[in-house]
């Protein structure tokens, strides 16, 4: 049984606008030619994936506007307008089409974008990395392995999480609750290196940025959500199998270098050097056109490595000696890395987030900023936590 608790009373005035879109039902495969900035030559994604869309998509949409309101997440007109331009409940309704509890799915990829902006778009890298260990630290304490109590949170950030938790968590293995939390607390725990300080002076190399870009991404956690959408947990020598772990990271490089073609003018606005078209322009004395089109072939690549090894471990079976029943939904958490990306891709080009632009100054907030991992008074904090 899913228990989920809705505690509390909403927050804010900000208003919720759901634009009344047709139902889009499935897309057939298809490249796509994406532009990224005014004036310069669109650059062709090979998607060899079906675009679903979950039947709940505005039911998404709708829910999660009115929870990051609740929870303050957003408390300012400007941080709702972004909000909600970018229709983090479609990207849920895409990326796992599928889902038991699409508002789940929804929930947890709204937080991961709200704090990835904390950090991302916070103005001065340096100080607010000096945030990072005391939330990393509470949100393990309200993210418990065993499911006990937990201590009142102290922030916006910390109270949706420990919200989130009681009807994320009960259904799924021990090991993937270790794991999920590790994968989140991982990419938070990167805004404390030397790459994310030097974002606007100094692109890293490729093979600094890479690596890097397979945590700051967030596509582990959100990989992860595939089996919270099916209430079903990878067994571990399938998850730690080195097939997976190849598939997973190909999956996580389409993900992340078409994010970085999709909001390259969002980062140049604020000088933000960390995304592949630019380490590569500088680092192989490109022009824009030339490494756009580099960071295409790099994605077509991958796409064509992930078809490669999805088809490997589909045929796999026997090596792993599964349950049938087990195996079928091992197979579709696998082939739900591949929907993940096409989901995601459709939502880009759908999405306000890469297209509503604010120039703002390296080291300066962007007027939707929001504090979210930095404490309240207790007088002020959210009241919707779970018992």
């Amino acid at each position: 049984m899913r228990i989920r608790r809705v505690t509390g009373e909403a927050q804010s005035a900000i208003p919720i606008h759901l634009r009344n879109m047709p139902k889009r039902e499935q897309f057939l495969p298809a490249d796509h030619r994406l532009i990224c900035l005014p004036g310069v030559p669109s650059v062709t994604i090979h998607n060899p994936f079906p675009i679903r869309v979950h039947t709940d998509e505005w039911k998404a949409e709708d829910h999660v506007r009115e929870w990051v309101r609740r929870f303050r997440l957003v408390t300012t007109d400007a941080a709702a307008a972004h909000f909600d331009q970018a229709e983090f409940g479609r990207f849920a309704a895409r990326i796992k089409p599928d889902a038991i509890d699409i508002r789940t799915i929804a929930e947890w990829v709204s937080w991961l974008f709200l704090v990835d902006d904390q950090f991302d778009d916070a103005g001065d890298p340096a100080s607010q990395a000096q945030a990072v260990d005391r939330f990393v630290a509470e949100l393990r304490a309200v993210l418990p392995v065993d499911l006990g109590p937990t201590p009142v949170p102290t922030c916006p950030g910390t109270a949706a999480a420990a919200d989130m938790w009681p009807h994320t968590a009960p259904p799924m293995s021990r090991s993937w609750r270790i794991r999920f939390i590790d994968h989140i607390c991982d990419y938070i725990d990167l805004y404390r290196e030397e790459i994310a300080y030097q974002r606007y002076t100094t692109p890293p190399t490729a093979d600094e940025y890479i690596p890097y870009r397979r945590v700051i991404g967030a596509a582990d956690p959100t990989f992860d959500l595939i089996e919270v959408a099916e209430e079903f947990s990878l067994d571990p020598a399938v998850f730690d199998s080195d097939i997976y772990q190849q598939m997973r990271l190909a999956g996580n490089d389409i993900a992340c270098w078409t994010n970085d073609i999709l909001s390259l003018a969002k980062e140049s606005a604020r000088g933000d050097l960390n995304n592949l078209v630019a380490v590569l322009q500088h680092q192989d004395k490109l022009s824009l056109e030339q490494a756009l089109n580099k960071t295409a072939a790099m994605i077509n690549q991958r796409v064509s490595t992930y078809v490669r090894l999805r088809d490997e471990f589909t045929n796999s079976f026997h090596g792993f000696k599964l349950p049938a029943t087990d195996w079928h939904k091992t197979v579709s958490a696998a082939h739900g890395l591949g929907t993940w990306v096409a989901g995601s891709l459709d939502w880009h080009l759908l999405s306000g987030r890469y297209t509503h632009i604010e120039h703002t100054e390296p080291g300066q907030h962007p007027s939707y900023f929001e504090p979210v991992t930095q404490p309240v008074p207790q007088r002020n904090h959210p009241t919707a936590i779970p018992a």
